[in-house]
């Protein structure tokens, strides 16, 4: 299934709705190859408009999920319509749906220990069909990568989250995800395990339908002021591209 993918600010975005996005993890989960899953927002453009190995992780995804409203905004400004909100964190539980379903191991790498552990068991509760085929927090030392990659090779995982946060996570899939051998489908997914385990929590249902998620974590958490500075920096560059 092909997947229109456009440019903002010339970083790539796929103009893609959910229901599509599923149907494209089914067709990867068919093919006998890797491919990458990243969640990308404003934040993470300004970002990549910097950071030239994260704008190549970015560019070589197999599936870059328009997660922030700020992004669809930006898609429709440009006329790219048919694009939908798909937040990274929600998009992983539809990957364990399909996962439970045709019983494909799950490997889960990122975070702390404790989060980690117990994101983990909750997964497991709410699929109970979903065959997680093994986890490891995200403290691991370079010099024990190895062992990790042998560990998640040796699990069997089709399926493989990560969650060591933006950039590193991606950077990590673009270095490492050539010595995974049966792994077909590998996400970031920042801060997912965090909100699972009940450690940080998601905006109510109806801020999300809204859109608001972000004015929601800036109230939350007011430290997140100078991140959220990335967005008001993307919407002038935006404007500004449009004026052109």
């Amino acid at each position: 299934m092909n997947v229109c993918r456009v440019r903002i600010l010339d970083i790539p975005v796929d103009v893609i709705n959910k229901k599509r996005a599923e149907k494209k993890v089914e067709q990867m989960l068919m093919e006998n190859k890797s491919h990458t899953i990243i969640a990308i927002n404003p934040e993470k453009v300004i970002a990549a408009r910097h950071d030239s190995t994260l704008k190549e992780a970015l560019e070589n995804a197999d599936l870059l999920l328009p997660d922030g409203a700020g992004l669809v905004w930006a898609a429709r400004i440009f006329g790219y319509n048919g694009i939908q909100r798909i937040p990274g964190a929600d998009f992983m539980e539809n990957i364990c749906k399909i996962g439970a379903r045709r019983n494909c191991g799950v490997f889960i790498y990122g975070s702390r220990e404790e989060v980690n552990r117990k994101a983990t068991q909750i997964l497991q509760k709410r699929y109970p069909r979903l065959r997680i085929a093994g986890r490891c927090h995200g403290y691991i030392d370079e010099e024990k990568m190895d062992e990790l990659i042998e560990m998640i090779n040796a699990s069997g995982a089709i399926v493989l989250f990560v969650a060591l946060g933006s950039p590193k996570q991606e950077k990590w899939m673009m270095k490492y995800l050539p010595r995974l051998n049966k792994v077909r489908i590998c996400q970031g997914i920042g801060g997912t395990l965090d909100t699972l385990a009940g450690y940080s929590k998601r905006a109510p249902k109806w801020i999300q339908y809204l859109q608001a998620e972000w004015f929601y974590r800036l109230l939350r958490e007011p430290w997140r002021i100078k991140r959220q500075k990335a967005l008001i920096q993307f919407a002038k560059l935006v404007l500004k591209e449009k004026a052109r």
